[in-house]
């Protein structure tokens, strides 16, 4: 073993008689240098930094696996979100055109060239929004009041209401195009159209509390169960499908922007339970560091 040693040896003759010298030599051995203190911190530190290295590798891989990854379900929800905007447009101008077809039925030829004129307005404005993903809620709130006075000059026993909260930042605010529309629709096509008594009421709120947008689309009118039980009406089955395009955009509009979008629809009745219209709020994140 490493250290320090002594060796003595003391010299005897024939007859047994010890000598008085004693011949000494003192010697070392020294350390192996892989038993060393400085090899083995060595050695410690050169394991910990290939664990590290490789470490860090997997996490480099796994990181770009999941960024690949990320990137293909990003563009799967992109081309899904495409899809379904495409399908969304000639769903839009077919109802569009049956608001016009009614004057040219009745040969209102002015109120028609009227409407015809507005329709093309909306129509490009529409097509000028497909091409992208999301758009402001200032122009999807200027869409709308577009559409809704289109739809106005068919149906004239409602009237509608935009209330904004006070310094709403619109313009900062990101959704899909023509994501409200379809309720709206809904509202005058199977709510305030049957609806033959009273003053019908189309309210559209948006509000914006903490980091969640709120909108809601509110009417007063014969509420969700009697117009399913007026499922017969022209287009009953086509508007369902302009809903349900519209809840699968709102699911991918969440998943692609991780903003946790939802839409609640809240069916109104009064204290006797009499059903007093319906209520759809859309509730989206949005990021507060954009807004302000």
């Amino acid at each position: 073993n490493p250290g320090n040693y002594t060796f003595q040896v003391k010299a005897t003759n024939g007859d047994g008689v010890w000598g008085s010298e004693i011949a000494t030599v003192t010697f070392t051995i020294l350390t192996p240098w892989w038993r060393t203190w400085w090899f083995i911190v060595l050695v410690f530190f050169v394991i910990a930094g290939l664990i590290t290295m490789f470490y860090r590798y997997r996490i480099q891989q796994i990181r770009e696996k999941d960024a690949i990854r990320a990137s293909l379900n990003q563009r799967i929800t992109a081309i899904k979100m495409e899809a379904l905007r495409s399908q969304m447009n000639p769903h839009f101008i077919y109802n569009c055109l049956n608001s016009i077809k009614l004057y040219v039925e009745k040969n209102e030829t002015e109120k028609a060239s009227s409407q015809i004129s507005k329709f093309a307005k909306l129509l490009r404005q529409v097509l000028d929004q497909s091409q992208s993903d999301v758009i402001t809620l200032e122009k999807e709130l200027d869409t709308l009041r577009q559409y809704i006075e289109l739809e106005k000059m068919r149906y004239k026993n409602f009237d509608f209401q935009i209330d904004l909260q006070p310094d709403m930042p619109i313009q900062d605010i990101l959704l899909p195009p023509l994501l409200l529309q379809p309720y709206v629709e809904n509202s005058i096509w199977h709510g305030l159209q049957p609806k033959k008594n009273g003053a019908c009421l189309l309210l559209v709120k948006i509000g914006l509390h903490l980091d969640e947008c709120q909108i809601t689309v509110e009417d007063n009118v014969i509420g969700r169960a009697a117009a399913v039980a007026m499922k017969q009406h022209n287009n009953a089955m086509f508007q369902s499908y302009g809903l349900n395009v519209t809840s699968e955009r709102t699911a991918l509009f969440a998943q692609k922007y991780q903003n946790n979008a939802r839409i609640e629809i809240v069916d109104l009745a009064d204290p006797e339970g009499i059903a007093t219209g319906t209520r759809v709020q859309l509730t989206f994140k949005v990021d507060p560091v954009n807004l302000f």
